[in-house]
C-alpha cells in the first residue's frame, strides 16, 4: 500500500532508495548504466580512537567557577573550553578524536550498453526497493530482517553486465578484491584501527567469466547476490540464494512491524504517484496531505530498518553513510539528535528496539565514571555531548563540548521505556543503574551558593551563545541554563522515583529529593518570557535553530498547564520569540518545533512545519536534510535522520498528547485532516490507544488497556477515566 515510486532511478546517493536490518544497511542508486549498492555495518567506524580518555583537569573547575561567581563571562567561556573543551570543535588545535562512521563500499553492476531506467521504487511495508529497465530488466534488493544479508537480483532477457566491488579512495586503508567464479571477497585494514571484509556470493544462468576488475556476466536472464559485510565471528552468515524464499520471510517479518500500527487520512488522493514529482508541486504550494500520511509511515520504515537486527540505536543518518569523513563524522550527538531519534520508539509501538540504546548507554558508565572523575572531581557519570560506538567519554569539540547534560537527558529515555512497558526486571538491572550515576554525578557537582542554591557550574544552553560570551567559542558559557535545571530536575527524579518503586537506596533518595528542591528555580525574564541562560542575556541568534530552554514544554512536561501555568506561559512566550525570529532552518529543528507545537494544541503551528519540513527539508526520498552550515542553499544538502523520526513523534503528539498523567485526544488535530484515524499507538501504562475522527471530533476511541490498569483521556476539554484489566478493550465513544 505504501511505496515510494519514481519515473527513474536515483541519481545521487542522497536521493537513493535505504533498505536495512540494523546490522547491514544499504543504499541503493546509480544511473543508466550502473545500479549501485552503497554498502553499511551498524559498527565499521574505523577505530583509531578508541581507549581514549579523558584528561586529568579537575583542579581548573575552582577557578572557573570564580570566575562565573565574578560573572566574567567572556574568560569563563575562554578558560572553560581550553581545558574542559576538547581539542576538535572550533579550536583549530588539532582533529576531534570521535572516530567516523564509515561505509564498506560499493557492490556495482554496470551494463554493457546503456539500459536507460524507467521506473524505481521501495515499498516500505515488505521493505524492498526496485528497478525497471530498457530491456525488461527488472531488479530488485532487500536486506534480510532475519539478520541476514544484503540481497540483490536482475532478472531479464539477454542481460550483459559487469558485477565488481569497489570503495572510495582512502589514504588511510589498505583494500584489497578477489574475484572468483563464486563471488567476490574484499577486505579492508584501516591503518591504526579495525579490519573488515565482504562477502559476495554470485549465481547466475548466464556465462560467467572472472576479469581484473570484476566478474563478467553474459546472456543471463538471472543474477542473484548475497552480500554481507563482516567484522567479526560473529558476523558469519549462511549467505542463501534462493532470493524468492529468502525475500518472502524477510517481508512477512518487516511486516509485522509495520502492521502494528495504522494512519491514514481520508482526503483525496493526488493522482500523481511520483514522489519527487509531488515533493516539486508541494513546494509550488500544492497541498498533498496524503504525502504527510506517507511520510509518517517512511519515518517507522526507517527506524524498523535501523533496529530490527540491531546492537546499536541510529547514528546522525542511521545507518546509511557513503562518505569516509560525513558531515560531523555520522556520529551521535547527545544534545537533541540522538534523542529525538527515540522520541517515537515507544509511541510508535516498537518499545523492543529500545534495548539498543539502553545498552548502547550503559556501555559508557565505567568511561563516564573516569570522566566525571578526571574532568570534575565527581562521583557518578560524566557523557559528551558528542561520541562514537566505543563508548569512550571524552569531550571532543572545543567551542561546545563544556556541557554536563548529556546523561541527564539520556536518562529520559530509559525512564520513557519503564513508564511505556512497566517492565520491573529491566527497571532495577538496568535503567536504575544508569540513573543512579547521573545522580551520584549531581550530588557531587552542584555547587552551593551564598543563598543557598545549588548552582550548575559550568552550565550552557546547547549549541547557543550569548551576546557577552566573547567570539572564542560557539556556544556561552554560564551558571545553571534554563536547560541544564530541568535536566537536573527531571534526572534525579528519575532516580528518586526508581528507587522507590524498587524499594532500594531509601537514604540516597531522600537526599536527592532535598538536591531537587534547592535547584535554582525557573527564572522568567522582565519581559515575561523564560530565560535561556541563569540571566537575561541578550542573544547574538535570537531564532536559533535550538530549543534547548524549552525542553520543560517537550519533550518533558515540566511546564504544563495543569503544573507550573506561570512557567508555562512564560516558556510558550519564549518560543513565540523564537518563531518570530524564524528559527526551524534545518530539517530536524522544523520536527522539533513541530512537536513542541503539538504538545501547545496549536494546530494550525504543527500543520505548517509539518508541511514545511517535506517543501523543504525532504530529498527525494524523503530522507530529512540538513542544508550545508558553511554554504547554505550553495553548498550539498545533508541527510540527517533525527528529522525523520521527530516527525514520526508530532503527528502521534498532535493526535494524542500525553503530560499530567493524561491523554489529550486530537488537541493539535489539523483543520485539513478533515477525516481520519490512527491506530496501535501505545501510551504510558502500556495502553494501546485507537481514534477515528471526523471534521475535528473523535468518532471513535476505544482503548486496549496496559500494565497500570486506569487511564484518563481527555476529550473536548473533558476528563474521562476509564479502568479495566490489562487486555481488556474498552469502546470509550462509538459514534
Amino acid at each position: 500500500m505504501y511505496n515510494l515510486k519514481y519515473r527513474k532511478i536515483p541519481d545521487k546517493w542522497i536521493n537513493g532508495l535505504p533498505i536495512g536490518n540494523g546490522r547491514l544497511a544499504a543504499m541503493y542508486w546509480g544511473q543508466d548504466s550502473q545500479d549501485i549498492l552503497t554498502m553499511n555495518h551498524e559498527r565499521l567506524w574505523r577505530g583509531k580512537n578508541r581507549g581514549r580518555e579523558a584528561e586529568p583537569v579537575a583542579d581548573k573547575l575552582p577557578l572557573l567557577r570564580e570566575l562565573l561567581r565574578k560573572k566574567d563571562y567572556f574568560r569563563a567561556t575562554a578558560y572553560a573550553n581550553t581545558f574542559f573543551g576538547g581539542r576538535g570543535g572550533d579550536s583549530g588545535a588539532g582533529p576531534g578524536r570521535i572516530d567516523a562512521y564509515q561505509p564498506a563500499g560499493n557492490l556495482v553492476l554496470t551494463y554493457l550498453g546503456q539500459k536507460e531506467a524507467y521506473e524505481s521504487g521501495l515499498d516500505i511495508e515488505k521493505a524492498v526497493a526496485y528497478a525497471k529497465r530498457e530491456g525488461q530488466i527488472r531488479c530488485d534488493f532487500f536486506c534480510d530482517s532475519h539478520d541476514g544479508c544484503v540481497m540483490a537480483r536482475w532478472q531479464g532477457v539477454g542481460i550483459d553486465a559487469k558485477l565488481s566491488f569497489v570503495r572510495v579512495d582512502d589514504p588511510e586503508a589498505e583494500c584489497s578484491v578477489n574475484y572468483t567464479t563464486d563471488g567476490i571477497n574484499f577486505s579492508c585494514r584501516f591503518i591504526c584501527g579495525i579490519n573488515y571484509s565482504v562477502k559476495i556470493r554470485v549465481k547466475t544462468d548466464g556465462g560467467l567469466t572472472v576479469e581484473e576488475d570484476g566478474i563478467l556476466l553474459k546472456d543471463a536472464s538471472e543474477i542473484v547476490c548475497s552480500v554481507n559485510v563482516i567484522l567479526t565471528e560473529d558476523d558469519e552468515r549462511e549467505q542463501r540464494l534462493d532470493f524468492d524464499n529468502v525475500r518472502e520471510a524477510h517481508s512477512e517479518k518487516f511486516a509485522s512491524y509495520m502492521e502494528r500500527m495504522h494512519f491514514e487520512l481520508d482526503v483525496d488522493a493526488v493522482e500523481n504517484c511520483y514522489i519527487d514529482e509531488r515533493i516539486k508541486a508541494v513546494r509550488a504550494g500544492v497541498p498533498d496531505d496524503k504525502l504527510q500520511e506517507l511520510y509518517f509511515h517512511y519515518g517507522r520504515y526507517l527506524m524498523i530498518s535501523c533496529c530490527v537486527c540491531a546492537s546499536l540505536p541510529p547514528n546522525l543518518q542511521g545507518k546509511w553513510n557513503e562518505e569516509i569523513m560525513p558531515p560531523w563524522k555520522s556520529d551521535y550527538h547527545l544534545d537533541i539528535n540522538l534523542q529525538m531519534n527515540e522520541w517515537m520508539l515507544e509511541g510508535a509501538n516498537l518499545s523492543e528496539f529500545a534495548s539498543e540504546l539502553t545498552d548502547f548507554l550503559l556501555s559508557f558508565i565505567e568511561s563516564g565514571k573516569k570522566a566525571a572523575k578526571n574532568l570534575y572531581g565527581c562521583r557518578g557519570i560524566w557523557m559528551p555531548l558528542a561520541c562514537d560506538m566505543w563508548a569512550e567519554c571524552t569531550p571532543e569539540a572545543f567551542g561546545y563540548a563544556v556541557w554536563v547534560g548529556a546523561a541527564a537527558w539520556m536518562a529520559q529515555p530509559l525512564w520513557k521505556h519503564y513508564i511505556y512497558t512497566g517492565d520491573l526486571a529491566y527497571l532495577q538491572n538496568s535503567a536504575y543503574r544508569f540513573f543512579k550515576e547521573v545522580a551520584l554525578f549531581y550530588e557531587d557537582f552542584l555547587e552551593e551558593d551564598e543563598e543557598g542554591i545549588l548552582q550548575i557550574m559550568p552550565s550552557q544552553s546547547p549549541e547557543n551563545r550569548f551576546v557577552g560570551a566573547g567570539k572564542v567559542a560557539t556556544v556561552g558559557i554560564c551558571a545553571s541554563s534554563a536547560i541544564d535545571v530541568q535536566l537536573a530536575y527531571d534526572a534525579l527524579g528519575y532516580a528518586i522515583k526508581a528507587a522507590r518503586i524498587l524499594g532500594v537506596d531509601e537514604t540516597e533518595a531522600d537526599h536527592w529529593e532535598v538536591l531537587r528542591g534547592k535547584l535554582p528555580s525557573f527564572a522568567i525574564g522582565s519581559d515575561g518570557r523564560l530565560l535561556e541562560w541563569n540571566e537575561e542575556f541578550e542573544e547574538e541568534q535570537p531564532g536559533h535553530k535550538h530549543l534547548s530552554h524549552l525542553y520543560g514544554l517537550f519533550p518533558s512536561d515540566i511546564f504544563t498547564p495543569g503544573a507550573r501555568k506561570k512557567e508555562y506561559d512564560a516558556a510558550v512566550k519564549s518560543f513565540d520569540y523564537r518563531m518570530k525570529n524564524e528559527s526551524g532552518y534545518t530539517g530536524w529543528s522544523r520536527a522539533w518545533i513541530s512537536n513542541i507545537y503539538a504538545r501547545l494544541g496549536n494546530r494550525e503551528g504543527f500543520y505548517t512545519q509539518l508541511t514545511g519540513l517535506i517543501r523543504d527539508f525532504a530529498t527525494e526520498s524523503l530522507l530529512d536534510i540538513h542544508p550545508d552550515p558553511v554554504k547554505p542553499g550553495i553548498g550539498p544538502d545533508i541527510f540527517q535522520i533525527d528529522g525523520n523520526f521527530g516527525m514520526v513523534s508530532a503527528v502521534m503528539e498532535a493526535l494524542c498528547s500525553y503530560f499530567d498523567d493524561k491523554a489529550h485526544i486530537l488537541q493539535a488535530l489539523p483543520e485539513a485532516w478533515k477525516k481520519g484515524c490512527i491506530s496501535g499507538m501505545k501510551l504510558p501504562g502500556g495502553h494501546e490507544i485507537s481514534i477515528e475522527w471526523e471534521n475535528g471530533k473523535a468518532r471513535s476511541v476505544e482503548v486496549i488497556i496496559g500494565f497500570a490498569k486506569s487511564l484518563t483521556l481527555v476529550i473536548d476539554g473533558k476528563d474521562i477515566v476509564i479502568s479495566g484489566n490489562v487486555g481488556e478493550r474498552l469502546q470509550v465513544i462509538h459514534q
